[in-house]
């Protein structure tokens, strides 16, 4: 009640305070929930908005159950301030959504597979260069999908197995040549759970490494 600028007797005092001080979109699932719960016995909880004193809108998670007595059953209401939880979750997905806009304009690829090779990140601008997009990506097994390229597969088979280092490879699939950076996830005991990569496309580098020596040989 603090959190919302009232105290006990206020809501004590007013049999109506609870749907007085309900916002106006929420009131009626609130109180469709608090009959149903009546009705049957159910417990029952529900995210709703409050009206604080001076006009604020907070949020609350309620659980309500229903206490028989002889006379009349009545409802327990457990209301929990969830204001500040739904703020921090909303933030963590707007970081979320800047990161992915940030990895998606890069001309990088970003991945991160499980223990058994499961892709479960996959971001940049740089995949259109492998023919893949992020979408199609999640949930694939890089062993199952990228059986032909034996040297690559090694490479994630170390970085699952703990150890960091950069490898150099050309995609067969594509001809295209990559740089990446790998290294090992770990889980809470310490132990090696999955990898990450950082992949930047090298393919115009290696191109003019193998023309400059002809045009130097020409001279």
């Amino acid at each position: 009640l603090a959190h919302l600028g009232f105290t006990a007797d206020d809501f004590t005092g007013d049999p109506q305070f609870l749907v007085k001080r309900l916002h106006p979109d929420d009131r009626e699932a609130v109180l469709a929930l608090l009959h149903a719960v009546d009705a049957d016995g159910q417990e029952r909880q529900i995210e709703h908005r409050m009206v604080s004193a001076d006009g604020e809108e907070r949020w609350f998670r309620t659980e309500a159950h229903r206490v028989p007595s002889a006379s009349a059953s009545s409802i327990l209401g457990l209301m929990i301030d969830a204001t500040e939880a739904r703020r921090t979750a909303e933030a963590f997905r707007a970081a979320q959504a800047r990161l992915r806009q940030v990895l998606g304009n890069a001309p990088i690829v970003v991945m991160a597979l499980d223990a058994k090779g499961v892709f479960t990140l996959a971001e940049g601008r740089s995949l259109a260069s492998l023919n893949m997009e992020p979408n199609q990506v999640i949930g694939v097994n890089i062993f199952e999908a990228w059986k032909d390229e034996p040297e690559i597969l090694a490479h994630v088979r170390r970085a699952i197995s703990g150890e960091s280092f950069t490898s150099y490879d050309q995609v067969r699939a594509t001809g295209s040549w990559w740089e990446t950076r790998w290294a090992p996830w770990y889980d809470a005991d310490k132990r090696p759970c999955g990898a990450t990569g950082v992949a930047l496309d090298i393919s115009v580098r290696k191109r003019a490494e193998g023309i400059f020596p002809q045009l130097v040989s020409r001279e």
